[in-house]
């Protein structure tokens, strides 16, 4: 599924006070969120879940990213509840992608498996029918309530209200924007920079939420900058998520099918061939993620060439010959 796209008008002009952009951008996410919660709570189908939780990250990602243009306390008390909310939706999203793509694994394995990849489906369904009952508990919960009404309240504030505890609040939102894009996309090189095929999936995991941080703030942004080299830029960090989505799909697969080889050693009723192929899956799950590693690393040349960071220090750097 592709992330969703944001609205145009959510974004003002350059001399706007970059609290106030916020708020349009926060109330905007917070309506996405409204728009979804049901059906992630019911189950009905992936997509709703998958929305409501880009909508999620996008709002933890303006928390994390422009803290001083929010107040402390509300900074401190919703970056904790978006990341319980983000902790207990997590469980049912993996399983869908994991279910996903059983019938692709399926085929890359040996003939005559169809029966027991069938079984190991029906785990992981009885897997995700649980995850999907404690979920389901979590957004009806009164936490998530208090969480919600909290939230909106807050969404009401004028950004001249905050006070001094949120000094960017009033500054231009292009000068703040530039500030945050260029932090960001500076620490997504760094990051790259350390990983070659020793580096544990984890790093690779945090490289991903890192380069999704920049893409939100670049999409958040675009219409203050020129939208032809905003449209470059967003494409060429994309190029190098589309690999580290993968990447960390196979990894989540990876674990899931590591914690149901341990729970099919322990239940007699499973049959020796349903625990064979679950040890195929494993060692192909093992090659796909070595060639992901080889497509990172062409990736991210890609990313870090001269002419893509050429464009970004000439956009968002305040002394672009640093």
């Amino acid at each position: 599924m592709h992330e969703m796209d944001t609205d145009e008008e959510l974004v003002p002009g350059h001399a706007q006070a970059v609290g106030e952009t916020l708020r349009a951008i926060l109330r905007g996410l917070h309506e996405t969120m409204q728009d979804n919660v049901r059906g992630a709570r019911e189950g009905a189908a992936p997509k709703y879940l998958h929305d409501f939780r880009v909508a999620l990250r996008r709002t933890r990602t303006v928390i994390s990213r422009l803290r001083g243009a929010l107040p402390s306390g509300v900074r401190d008390r919703f970056a904790s509840e978006f990341k319980w909310l983000g902790a207990v939706t997590g469980d049912v999203r993996d399983l869908d992608v994991h279910l996903s793509q059983l019938p692709a694994h399926a085929a890359a394995l040996p003939d005559g498996v169809g029966a027991d990849m069938a079984r190991l489906g029906r785990h992981l369904e009885r897997q995700r029918a649980a995850a999907q009952q404690k979920l389901n508990e979590s957004l009806s919960s009164a936490r998530y309530r208090d969480l919600t009404t909290g939230w909106r309240s807050f969404l009401e504030q004028l950004p001249a209200d905050y006070g001094p505890d949120a000094p960017d609040a009033l500054r231009p939102v292009k000068e703040v924007a530039s500030v945050q894009i260029w932090r960001i996309y500076c620490e997504c090189l760094e990051r790259a920079q350390t990983i070659d095929e020793r580096t544990a999936d984890e790093e690779l995991h945090e490289l991903r939420k890192d380069c999704k941080k920049l893409r939100y703030l670049l999409e958040f942004f675009r219409h203050l900058f020129p939208p032809a080299d905003m449209d470059r830029s967003i494409g060429a960090l994309k190029k190098l998520q589309d690999v580290l989505g993968s990447f960390n799909d196979l990894s989540m697969q990876r674990q899931a099918i590591c914690r149901l080889r341990s729970e099919l050693q322990h239940e007699s009723a499973v049959s020796e061939p349903t625990r064979v192929v679950a040890d195929l899956l494993m060692a192909r799950l093992e090659e796909w993620l070595t060639e992901e590693r080889g497509r990172f690393q062409a990736a991210f040349t890609g990313f870090a060439s001269e002419k893509v960071d050429e464009r970004f220090r000439q956009l968002f750097a305040s002394d672009p010959l640093r």
